[in-house]
């Protein structure tokens, strides 16, 4: 049940939605624009960590300016985006939707399905539903059942360099909270696996994403360096199995640490570098399927290295 093991393009569009609103906080020092059309980009970005996750996406995307022409207005936007991602074990394909109505708010929305199937040289596990309670094993045919994930949240975000401004000045905040949710077709209540992670469960779960970065302007390749701070927990059958009661912690507040650096040593690459920690619950049996798992309430979790990431990206 660790918080987002799935990997994705997550830290590249936390940084790119940092720098579209810093870059419209400092709408004042900008002549105002002419009307712009609708603007298609396509990326290509590649993801790898060191807890054996890779994966590739392609993600083309039609920005439509809103035509705003005050100071926290300029530059508001709607951006949509269409993408395909692969990786060893499932493939995926989604949506996203961004409306930046102002400068210091975002809201999302997003959508994906995807299945996937067993790689059996390295024993990871695309999909499957939990079978066997006595020792956690899971399913392992291929295409078995569909994954659904959707999610609606808002951002609010800040740049001080929009206040003070000079090229050592600015410090980004952004903090982000959804509400998440999950689907496997063939899963009903079991806990089921996707992409390698088990432990998952249908339903709705609250999320918050919060980056606090230094935007380094004056060094030459790194836009920033900065912290990132995630958390979830779970909203459906919340109650089920408490960790005050003795359960597998149904209750349980996932939470995960890093540090982040954005690279652009080219106008159209770009380069993010994440090290992260996690919050890992302390089952008294591991090795039993989650149902039958239980967790001390005086000491519930630990902190643990989780992983080091890459998420290189190619626009054009």
């Amino acid at each position: 049940m660790q918080l987002n093991t799935v990997l994705r393009p997550l830290v590249l569009l936390l940084i790119g939605f940092l720098l579209i609103g810093a870059g419209q906080l400092a709408a004042q020092e900008m002549p105002e624009p002419e009307q712009a059309g609708v603007d298609f980009r396509q990326s290509i970005t590649v993801d790898a960590a060191t807890t054996l996750e890779a994966q590739l996406t392609y993600r083309a995307g039609w920005r439509v300016p809103l035509g705003g022409t005050g100071l926290l207005t300029q530059g508001n936007n709607i951006d949509l985006g269409l993408r395909g991602t692969v990786n060893p074990v499932s493939i995926s394909g989604g949506a996203d939707l961004v409306i930046t109505p102002v400068a210091v708010l975002q809201l999302e929305a997003a959508g994906t399905i995807g299945s996937g199937w067993y790689l059996s040289p390295v024993e990871v596990n695309g999909i499957g539903v939990l079978e066997d309670v006595a020792d956690n094993s899971y399913s392992q045919d291929a295409f078995d059942g569909v994954v659904l994930q959707t999610r609606l949240g808002a951002a609010v975000q800040f740049d001080t360099g929009a206040v003070v401004p000079g090229p050592w000045s600015s410090v980004l905040m952004r903090s982000y909270h959804g509400a998440h949710f999950q689907h496997h077709t063939g899963a009903d209540s079991a806990p089921w696996e996707y992409m390698g992670t088990k432990d998952n469960l249908n339903g709705w779960s609250y999320n918050t994403s919060s980056v606090l970065a230094y935007q380094l302007h004056a060094v030459p390749y790194v836009q920033l360096a900065g912290i990132l701070f995630e958390t979830e927990t779970r909203l459906t059958d919340r109650s089920d199995a408490e960790v005050a009661d003795g359960g597998w912690g149904s209750d349980y507040v996932g939470m995960n640490l890093g540090g982040l650096v954005a690279l652009q040593p080219a106008p159209q690459h770009s380069l993010a570098i994440l090290v992260q920690w996690s919050r890992t619950p302390d089952w008294d049996d591991s090795d039993v399927g989650l149902p039958l798992r239980t967790l001390d309430a005086d000491d519930p979790a630990s902190w643990e290295f989780w992983r080091a990431a890459l998420s290189y990206s190619f626009s054009f």
